[in-house]
């Protein structure tokens, strides 16, 4: 049994999950970020000792939409999370609940999870991106999660993908644009769409959402293609609920096939995440199993 949390920037998702990923008990709650950081940290140990009543003793790994510091474990300025700075949040939880905590990036974690037991378990090397609330990345290279010395490898959701040399123009990143918010402002519905209703639109026919589905499988293929260059990497596994749409992925692996360097466009692959929308509570129990 291992107790994860998943904290998203509109749910906080946690549950009970076994090492090979399947998902024993699943419960979420709003994030309700608006609260600002001691609310939302209150929150959090809450549900931590909620978890811990159910298996007490049990390590508890969460997720966060943000960088982790490699040597202090603090959060760090997550983007969809105001007011937090440097958070250190597996110290504050650890101490309210008396068992030991894990603390890493959701993203890095829902990449942790793909590769043990999901798309990823066969490959030594990946990148993991998650299409969310935000935009967010983990990458494994030789089996082995890779985060940089700073804890901020893979943070594919800030790559610009159009930029301006004048402050009084806007510039937009991968995450502005494909991440929830993006799709909803391109496609200028009420207050009542969701990307999933977007998606089923296109799956229709309907021109406008056929359009905004389109463009972003487009700008993920564009911004893969620059990723796995850099990285030297063959296999991206997508994951988040937006990574549902078929529209979405089949046009980014024709992007991947049309604009990649040579020997990606040859041989590189997007694979959907076997956790889809749960690698990152997934992941997050997984975390654990070091501690």
């Amino acid at each position: 049994m291992l107790l994860g949390i998943d904290v998203g920037g509109t749910f906080i998702k946690y549950g009970i999950v076994e090492a090979d990923g399947t998902i024993l008990e699943q419960y979420q709650t709003p994030t309700h970020a608006e609260e600002g950081r001691d609310a939302m940290v209150g929150r959090i140990i809450r549900i931590a000792r909620e978890l811990s009543q159910k298996a007490p003793g049990k390590p508890i790994g969460i997720g966060v939409p943000g960088v982790v510091d490699p040597q202090t474990k603090h959060v760090q300025s997550p983007p969809n999370l105001p007011g937090w700075v440097r958070v250190p949040l597996q110290q504050l939880v650890a101490e309210a609940t008396g068992v030991d905590v894990v603390v890493e990036n959701d993203a890095n974690a829902g990449a942790i999870a793909e590769a043990r037991a999901g798309a990823g378990k066969d490959l030594r090397d990946f990148l993991y991106v998650t299409l969310g609330t935000g935009v967010g990345g983990g990458i494994i290279f030789n089996n082995q999660l890779h985060t940089g010395p700073h804890g901020d490898a893979g943070e594919v959701g800030h790559i610009y993908m159009r930029s301006s040399m004048l402050d009084a123009e806007p510039s937009y990143t991968l995450e502005n644009l494909i991440g929830r918010v993006g799709i909803l402002n391109r496609y200028g519905g009420g207050d009542d769409v969701d990307v999933a209703d977007i998606d089923a639109r296109a799956a229709r026919g309907e021109a406008r959402a056929l359009r905004v589905m389109v463009e972003t499988g487009t700008l993920l293929g564009i911004g893969l293609c620059g990723m796995m260059a850099v990285l030297g990497l063959r296999t991206a596994i997508i994951g988040g609920g937006i990574s549902r749409s078929n529209i979405i992925l089949d046009t980014a692996r024709r992007t991947l096939a049309k604009r990649a360097i040579p020997t990606i466009a040859a041989s590189g692959q997007i694979l959907p995440a076997h956790f889809m929308n749960d690698a990152g509570l997934v992941g997050a129990g997984m975390l654990t199993m070091k501690a």
